[in-house]
């Protein structure tokens, strides 16, 4: 898929990641598409994916490796936004409706990574990923696009976000990725970048449990 519209967006600032202060976050946004493509799920099964991820994804990257996702308009039960924590390589998800903020710990992988394979594409390069969780049986299939010269990050700063094989992809690639697609048992997710920015002295708050929800383990 040609991502050329898209580097506008990309070129903007390149920082090479990995300062001891917090002076910078860069700020993606991506668009966010959902599909089910197993027709076997119950209704309420289905209502839910449906609601779950909303239709925007904005994420902020600091420089000492924290991250927060938030989630613009998903449903009343739907994901109101996840952010991990670099200093405890703790992930925390907070759903809407639900006055609990949920917590694990991100430097284990529940899946198994069958294989990771690169290759070229018209404006950059893609990352394949294929692996299973052998625990409820599932398979996910993930895709990463990138744009040359774009977005570059040091990939030592998430050493400890093996999530999804996170650290792994960032390793091979490092740059942000402009598009990602996710295809699992049950949905097949995909993301677009529609905007990138950077902002100063991000938000310490951003990245930390400020002690106002009881935690629970996920």
């Amino acid at each position: 898929m040609r991502i050329l519209a898209l580097s506008v967006y990309l070129l903007i600032t390149v920082f090479s990641w990995g300062q001891t202060e917090n002076k910078f976050a860069r700020v993606l946004t991506y668009a966010t598409t959902l599909e089910i493509v197993n027709d076997d799920l119950p209704a309420y099964a289905k209502d839910y994916l449906n609601q779950k991820y909303g239709d925007s994804l904005h994420v902020v990257y600091d420089t000492l490796g924290n991250i927060r996702m938030n989630y613009f308009r998903s449903g009343k039960n739907g994901i109101a936004y996840y952010f991990y924590n670099a200093t405890n390589h703790t992930m925390y998800a907070r759903w809407k409706g639900i006055d609990t903020l949920y917590y694990y710990d991100a430097s284990v992988n529940d899946y198994t990574l069958d294989s990771m394979k690169t290759s070229k594409t018209i404006d950059g390069s893609k990352i394949e990923c294929y692996s299973h969780n052998p625990e409820v049986n599932g398979a996910a299939i993930q895709e990463f696009y990138f744009v040359e010269d774009s977005m570059y990050v040091n990939p030592d700063l998430y050493a400890d976000f093996k999530d999804f094989f996170f650290h792994s992809i960032i390793s091979e690639s490092r740059k942000l990725p402009v598009k990602t697609v996710i295809k699992s048992n049950d949905i097949i997710i995909r993301r677009v970048l529609t905007n990138s920015r950077i902002i100063a002295n991000p938000k310490k708050s951003l990245f930390e449990d400020n002690g106002k929800l009881p935690l629970k383990k996920y």
